[in-house]
């Protein structure tokens, strides 16, 4: 009996022991990452709003680089316990990545050794709304022959999508080549494209705009405008003061050029 009594008496004392000198916690890493973009569609590629908070509810960490797709934004460095990390800038999503799952990934070093937190968001593809108004103008619309003429192209993208590829061309002008070398347009943006051309004829100008957007081609028509060629006529007369003169006098004349037709000299 007091054998067993010693033997318990022996353990009570062991589990006091460890009571009174508690064994020291295991170091532990915890990081939470959360991922917010803006816009959460696009309808081609363009830039989101990419904000990431990182926080670190465990114990220290080294060397924290943040990513996106293998490419890296941004080098936390060390992030201590308790810390909260924060990252907001653009990112730029191609068009093949719309609709399909992009990984932001935190990699860290934790008591030498490698480790990561990710998590995948995915931007959803939404139907592109193509809107381009197109006009011309001509800075004359009567002429002679051989004359300058300039004609202005206003170019406004009233849509939410990029067009791109953007050339004007009218038979009429350029030998039916475009006037202008290719363009693009961001969305809510406005361009002026002008032309010179000689007249030698009386023409029709009928612009067509083509341009490119999500990936498809696009053709819209400007209301055509007429420059007329006319020939100059101009109606000269002359008047003496005086209607009679002796020979070999001089006298002096009044000239008037008048110009008749429609247009400057």
């Amino acid at each position: 009996m007091k054998k067993i009594l010693s033997m318990a008496l022996a353990v009570l004392m062991v589990f006091g022991l460890f009571g009174a000198f508690p064994l020291a916690a295991s170091a532990a890493a915890d990081v939470d990452m959360n991922v917010t973009f803006s816009p959460t569609s696009l309808s081609t590629g363009g830039n989101i709003d990419l904000n990431v908070d990182v926080h670190n509810n465990g114990d220290a960490i080294q060397n924290a680089v943040l990513s996106v797709d293998g490419r890296t934004l941004k080098e936390f460095g060390d992030i201590g316990s308790g810390d909260v990390k924060t990252y907001g800038g653009e990112y730029e999503v191609a068009t093949s990545k719309i609709g399909q799952d992009i990984k932001v990934v935190l990699t860290y070093e934790f008591e030498g050794a490698e480790k990561q937190v990710s998590q995948t968001i995915r931007v959803a593809k939404k139907e592109a709304n193509v809107k381009v108004s197109a006009q011309v103008k001509a800075s004359r619309e009567a002429v002679p022959r051989g004359t300058q003429v300039t004609f202005t192209f206003a170019i406004e993208n009233e849509g939410d999508t990029k067009i791109e590829n953007a050339t004007i061309s009218a038979s009429a002008l350029n030998g039916g080549k475009a006037v202008c070398d290719a363009f693009s347009l961001e969305a809510g943006k406005s361009k002026v494209v002008t032309y010179v051309g000689e007249i030698q004829k009386s023409i029709t100008v009928s612009p067509k705009l083509k341009y490119t957007a999500a990936g498809k081609t696009y053709t819209e028509d400007m209301s055509p405008i007429d420059v007329k060629m006319t020939e100059a006529e101009l109606e000269v007369t002359a008047v003496a003061e005086s209607t009679s003169v002796e020979a070999g006098a001089q006298g002096p004349i009044d000239v008037t050029i008048k110009n008749t037709r429609s247009m400057d000299l």
